[in-house]
């Protein structure tokens, strides 16, 4: 069956000018926007309707300028997906999974972005812009799934769930304060920036699911999660541009300071008996770097060379605190994961004009990537009592080495040859349960991630 997708769409814009000079005077905006569409294929289908209002106003002058703009949008959507896994056990058993998911989620969000700039001098200019949002995610699902034997296809596993997923609304607040201060009318220039990034959100889930196989009575579970999340991010940076006549050097430092306290409580009714578990987890990375980057023509400006190196010291903590069920015999489980590490990360890029329109490049550079706070966040998210996701606490961070030539002649040819070489790279994957010596547990699927 082929695919194929269907867009309708609707909007209205109104502009009120109050100074003939668009940059400067107050300027209002309004607009709005709404959108059906439909699509599909062999495995998936999906439809869904989307409306957008914003409203914007701002002041412009040869000293101030001023801006904010308020945004509102709404998004329902329904998705039906199915697919199929085979899974090879030791020796000839294969087990073939089949999954039927169906998902109506309805998406709101309310947000203001407001931006103020001052110029006191020419040589001075003072800005500042938050942002703040709202976005609330209430979704529906329902899941269908199936265990094969393949020898016989007979059915060793069926499994009907539904969930509903209130969840609160989750707060977003960010803020980017700068200066910029030249130091003469050259070129040489000091700059400071800081950024400042919240969120908060509470995550629940309420669901049950009933399960049947040609081992054991039906069972019957209710399953909930509240799970509450934080991040808070400052970053603060400090640049100098200091351009010579024989070379341009930038220098600067930086520190980035990453918090995220998380809790999560996972409990439910499995056939009639009550169980209860919880999670803390509290990480924090602080990272501490200083570069330095100098650029330099030759031969009338045909070569030009850009190095720069960048050390960086970057400290990680982490807590883990499980009490697990709660019953007299209960034992709580507290892991640590601290780790201290420096990265050098030089950069080189060349690039030799051979003559008015022909251009060759080469470019040399160390990256780093480290896992995201949902990559190292151990919290167990179900979608079902069959199926869960966490993260790993225990990921590294990884390096890419790239390695580029690229050659343009100015009028639309371009052509690049590359290398690049990824170490402990972050991927998540998915592994699945079977008790062969136990008829009556039940089969599981964990997605996590993983080094690679």
């Amino acid at each position: 069956m082929p695919s194929g997708e269907y867009q309708t769409e609707a909007g209205g814009y109104i502009n009120i000018v109050l100074n003939t000079a668009q940059s400067q005077g107050w300027r209002a905006d309004l607009s709005g926007q709404g959108i059906m569409n439909d699509g599909f294929t062999r495995e998936h289908s999906s439809s869904g309707y989307s409306e957008r209002l914003n409203a914007s106003l701002s002041y412009g002058s040869q000293k101030l300028d001023f801006s904010l703009d308020l945004q509102q949008s709404w998004v329902a959507s329904a998705k039906e997906m199915t697919t199929d896994y085979t899974h090879i056990r030791q020796g000839d058993m294969i087990y073939v999974r089949f999954d039927n998911l169906r998902t109506d989620r309805h998406d709101s969000n309310v947000g203001m972005n407001a931006m103020l700039r001052f110029r006191p001098s020419e040589r001075l200019e003072l800005g500042a812009m938050l942002s703040s949002q709202s976005q609330r995610l209430t979704m529906e699902s329902e899941n269908e799934l199936r265990y094969h034997e393949n020898k016989t296809m007979s059915s060793f596993y069926d499994l009907s769930s539904s969930g509903l997923y209130p969840n609160d609304p989750a707060k977003t607040v960010s803020l980017m304060a700068y200066t910029e201060w030249k130091l003469d009318q050259k070129g040489k220039k000091l700059n400071f920036s800081y950024n400042y990034f919240q969120r908060k959100n509470e995550d629940k889930t309420n669901g049950w699911s009933s399960m049947y196989s040609q081992y054991f009575f039906p069972q019957y579970t209710a399953l909930f999660t509240t799970a509450n999340v934080k991040y808070k991010i400052h970053d603060v940076k400090l640049n100098l541009t200091m351009p010579f006549k024989f070379v341009c050097i930038d220098a600067g430092l930086a520190y980035t300071d990453i918090s995220n306290p998380s809790y999560i409580t996972n409990g439910g009714n499995d056939n009639y008996a009550l169980v209860l578990n919880t999670t803390d987890y509290d990480y924090c990375e602080r990272t501490a770097a200083a570069y330095l980057t100098l650029q330099r023509d030759f031969f009338g400006k045909r070569l030009s060379a850009k190095a720069g190196l960048r050390l960086e010291r970057t400290w990680l903590e982490g807590e883990t605190n499980t009490p697990g069920v709660y019953t007299p015999d209960d034992i709580i489980r507290y892991e640590e994961n601290n780790r201290t590490y420096n990265e050098l990360l030089p950069t080189l890029h060349l690039t030799w004009r051979l003559g008015r329109h022909h251009q060759l490049s080469l470019a040399y550079g160390v990256g780093i990537n480290r896992p995201n706070l949902h990559d190292m966040n151990p919290l167990q998210f179900f979608f079902h009592q069959s199926y869960y996701m966490q993260g790993n606490p225990a990921l590294f961070h990884g390096k890419t080495k790239s390695l580029e030539l690229s050659y343009t002649n100015g009028r639309g040819l371009n052509a690049t040859a590359y290398y690049h070489k990824a170490q402990n790279q972050v991927e998540w994957i998915s592994e699945f349960y079977f008790n062969t010596s136990n008829k009556d547990a039940q089969p599981y699927q964990m997605t996590y991630p993983i080094n690679c």
